[in-house]
C-alpha cells in the first residue's frame, strides 16, 4: 500500500473515531443502532476524499513504446538540432489513448498547427498533459475523466513524419520530461545481422 493511500486510511479511520454510532429515538424513549457499517462510511468518504497517487500513473497507451526521448535532437522535418520537449511514441492511426491519472481535459485544439489536433489534461499535483498529432477526439472539454479511460486516438495530424503520439508534461507550468514520473519502455536499437554469405560456385560453405 503507497504512503498515500495508507495516510487517507488513516484519516478516515480517526474519523469515524468521533461518530456516534447510536441515535436517540425519542418517540419510542430507546435507542437504535444506525444501519450503517464501517465499509458504508469508508465509500461515503472516498466519495469525498480524492486519492492522488503520483506512484499510479499510467501509459496513455497500452503496451506503449517510446521511440524519441526527451531533450536535444535531430528533427526529423526541419533537419536541425531542436529541443524534443516531450516523448514520442509508437501507434498506429486509431490507436486508443488513455488517461494516464484522474483528471480533467481543460482544452481541445483542433488543427492546432504542426501540433495537429492536440488535447490538454490536467492531473493532480500540478501536472498537465499535452497529447498531440490526435486523429480524434473522445472526450470534450471540461469533462472529468477516471484514470485508463479513452480520450482520443492517435494519428498523424499536423507536422509528422508517419503516424504516432507525441506526449508532454508540464508541472506548475514548466516542461519535464514525461518518463521523470511515468514508466514507459523505450525501444532498443537492435543492431542489423549480417547476411550469411552464400557460395558462388555451388559448392556448400563448411562451418
Amino acid at each position: 500500500m503507497s504512503k498515500n493511500r495508507f495516510s487517507i486510511l488513516l484519516k478516515f479511520f480517526k474519523k469515524v473515531a468521533y461518530i456516534e454510532p447510536f441515535n436517540t429515538n425519542r418517540d419510542s424513549g430507546r435507542d437504535s443502532v444506525k444501519n450503517k457499517s464501517t465499509f458504508d462510511y469508508f465509500s461515503e468518504y472516498l466519495e469525498e476524499e480524492e486519492i492522488e497517487d503520483s506512484n499510479t500513473l499510467t501509459s496513455p497507451i497500452s503496451g506503449g513504446v517510446i521511440t524519441s526521448k526527451y531533450g536535444m535532437r535531430y528533427h526529423p522535418i526541419h533537419k536541425v538540432m531542436r529541443m524534443h520537449r516531450g516523448v514520442d511514441l509508437r501507434a498506429a492511426e486509431g490507436t486508443p489513448i488513455l488517461a494516464p491519472e484522474n483528471g480533467k481535459v481543460i482544452n481541445i485544439k483542433p488543427n492546432n498547427g504542426s501540433a495537429g489536433n492536440t488535447l490538454y489534461f490536467s492531473g493532480s499535483e500540478g501536472r498537465v498533459w499535452i497529447f498531440m498529432h490526435l486523429s480524434s477526439f473522445s472526450v470534450k472539454k471540461e469533462q472529468v475523466i477516471k484514470q485508463g479511460v479513452e480520450i482520443a486516438k492517435s494519428g498523424k495530424t499536423g507536422g509528422v513524419t508517419g503516424p504516432h503520439l507525441h506526449m508532454e508534461l508540464k508541472i506548475n507550468g514548466s516542461h519535464v520530461d514525461p518518463l521523470s514520473v511515468i514508466s514507459i519502455p523505450i525501444r532498443q536499437n537492435t543492431p542489423k545481422k549480417p547476411n550469411k554469405p552464400s557460395p558462388t560456385d555451388g559448392s556448400r560453405l563448411l562451418t
